[in-house]
């Protein structure tokens, strides 16, 4: 069994791509097209692999990366001297951060404990949060009233409409502008009639001819809904946009008969949302984690 000593890494040959189209198949997918990281071992075997992909998320350059070992080579600092490789590269491209590719769950203590390890820390949390329709449109509904009182919403100025009415590739574009991440996966969900976004619950909100905000839904059940996204133009975050978004959502779900939705909120994106349903009833069903590295004070 090969000893980390013996194992060298460069960028990937040619060769080794389809062994790591095995390993990192969500690296393969979208532009650009990331950086590919080989461990060979002195034998000529290939144990190891990473990728780094250049993104702007937030108006911040990250390097989103993703990590393989040799299941039975693990524990043995192959994921460790990948990062400090991963870091030099990032570092030395001007990125803000290196955050990993994939969320960590709460349960999975041995791959927090590698990140912990290795210096890294939960730069971003998602939350998964249950609320019920009906308390949480109290409370939005409430938040709204107040923002209207305090001339805070603009009257005639904004529509929000079904997500039918928008070109799907519209909507894609601007989650991946806003968001980033794998073209083709995000894109997926809006031309997948029936298993999609739900097409009438999921909205759209404009101001003038500039779409603003999307929320993105699906119906997992004829009483239960799942929200996958929510993005909100930079410039509209901390206003009243969110909440009115959230709250014609609410109306329009408690109308199409539904009781209960479930949120994936991002604590670094969505705290808003995060703050509104801990005060309508809503409990959190778990957590994972984006761990990562600010490579920029």
């Amino acid at each position: 069994m090969p000893a980390p000593a013996a194992v060298h890494f460069a960028p990937a040959a040619d060769h080794q791509l389809p062994l790591l189209q095995t390993w990192l198949p969500q690296a393969f997918l979208g532009r650009p097209r990331p950086l590919f990281l080989a461990g060979t071992h002195d034998s000529g075997a290939t144990v190891a692999a990473a990728s780094l992909r250049r993104t702007e998320e937030g108006g911040q350059i990250l390097g989103r990366f993703l990590l393989h070992v040799q299941p039975d080579l693990r524990r043995r600092g192959l994921g460790t001297a990948m990062l400090r490789l991963l870091e030099t590269r990032a570092r030395a491209d001007g990125y803000d951060a290196l955050l990993a590719g994939s969320a960590i769950d709460d349960s999975d203590l041995a791959t927090t404990r590698f990140f912990q390890r290795a210096g890294f820390a939960p730069l971003r949390t998602i939350r998964q949060l249950r609320v019920e329709i009906a308390s949480a449109r109290t409370v939005t509904g409430s938040v709204c009233d107040r923002l209207a009182r305090r001339g805070r919403i603009p009257d005639g100025q904004f529509a929000i409409v079904p997500l039918r009415q928008i070109h799907p590739d519209t909507a894609a574009r601007f989650v991946l502008d806003h968001l980033g991440g794998i073209p083709e996966s995000v894109r997926r969900p809006f031309n997948t009639p029936g298993t999609g976004y739900h097409p009438d619950l999921s909205l759209v909100l404009t101001i003038g001819d500039t779409l603003k905000a999307v929320l993105l839904a699906t119906a997992t059940s004829r009483d239960h809904l799942s929200v996958s996204s929510r993005v909100v133009s930079p410039d509209c975050r901390r206003g009243w946009v969110n909440a009115v978004l959230l709250d014609t959502f609410l109306d329009r779900a408690a109308a199409a008969g539904h009781t209960t939705v479930d949120y994936e909120a991002d604590t670094g994106l969505h705290a808003e949302t995060v703050r509104m349903t801990a005060h309508g009833d809503g409990h959190c069903l778990g957590s994972r984690h984006l761990f990562g590295r600010l490579l920029r004070e």
